[in-house]
């Protein structure tokens, strides 16, 4: 009795296993097994495989259009021609420049011209992917033209982190601010086999500031300032130099001027000696603004020379 359970113990694992084996077959194998039995001239059970194909899903964009191609021609073969040019139409959508191989049966043919006919009427089947960041998530949406509503449900990959699947056209995908990252949309029917893959970015939200100075406003412009004012400066100390050795020479000979020559050279000296008392501290303003900006340029600093009525000052304000 023991041996005898044993055995049947053993048969049944074997036939368990087959089972197992016969259910979990691929999309691939089902085609395979398909195309056997229509060599056999078994259309029927080439349908019920195909079929089965298809709607297990799993299926690649190439396998897809393989098996939508093949169940039309089976469809066809049957003389279930309304079948036909829908496998047909679904098999152009995906793959425009479909054709049949020479010498198939005029029954098919004819299905496949509908199908042709049909297609051009309702247009193709063009998709594209779009990118929208919303609090730490970025919603990834399929649109385009699916004439047939094919598209059911979308899958976005991302290198480093689980697919995330989600039913209709859009998805959120976890994303923070600061990363830019690059994504892979999938687009799948009903039964989750592949209709279309394109590529989609997602931006770093963060915008990154330039907290450099503008070009007119770094160090070497303002050492140009401060050497311009330099040399001006100096230029009227000579001046207001020359007015009172000038004044003094008038004093002298006070007798040959009058008071108003005497009266316009003074003014002219005080005049000479404010724009270079001005250009002398523009240059120290000038100056300081280069040595800060030199090496405070990555926080930010802004420098003003002020010159008043007699005076000279300076103005800075930095931002760190």
């Amino acid at each position: 009795m023991v041996k005898r359970a044993a055995i049947v113990a053993l048969c049944f694992g074997l036939l368990t296993s087959r089972v197992a084996r016969a259910q979990s077959a691929s999309g691939e194998d089902l085609l395979i097994r398909a195309q056997a039995a229509a060599d056999d001239v078994d259309y029927e059970q080439a349908r019920t495989l195909v079929t089965r194909a298809i709607a297990e899903g799993g299926l690649s964009a190439g396998n897809l259009s393989r098996a939508l191609r093949f169940a039309g021609e089976v469809a066809a073969a049957l003389g279930d021609d309304k079948a036909a040019r829908r496998h047909f139409v679904q098999w152009l959508l995906l793959d425009p420049n479909a054709a049949l191989a020479p010498g198939v049966s005029p029954k098919i043919a004819s299905a496949f011209d509908a199908a042709r006919n049909e297609f051009e009427k309702i247009g193709g089947f063009s998709l594209s992917a779009k990118v929208a960041r919303h609090d730490g998530t970025a919603r990834v949406t399929v649109e385009g033209h699916d004439p047939l509503e094919m598209v059911a449900s979308i899958r976005v990959h991302r290198a480093g982190a689980d697919d995330v699947t989600a039913r209709g056209h859009s998805v959120d995908v976890p994303v923070r601010d600061t990363e830019s990252v690059q994504l892979t949309v999938t687009a799948l029917d009903a039964h989750d086999n592949v209709l279309w893959t394109g590529d989609a970015r997602v931006a770093s939200s963060v915008v990154e500031v330039d907290r450099g100075f503008p070009g007119w406003a770094r160090w070497p412009t303002w050492t140009a300032v401060a050497v311009a004012s330099a040399a001006a400066g100096g230029y009227f100390a000579w001046q207001e130099g020359r007015d009172e050795d000038e004044l003094l020479a008038l004093h002298r000979e006070s007798s040959l001027h009058t008071y108003d020559e005497a009266r316009a050279i003074e003014e002219r000296g005080q005049r000479d000696a404010l724009f270079a008392n001005v250009g002398f501290g523009v240059a120290g303003a000038a100056a300081v603004a280069a040595v800060l900006t030199y090496v405070l340029e990555p926080g930010g600093v802004e420098v003003r020379p002020v010159a008043g009525s007699g005076s000279t000052g300076l103005s800075a304000a930095m931002r760190f």
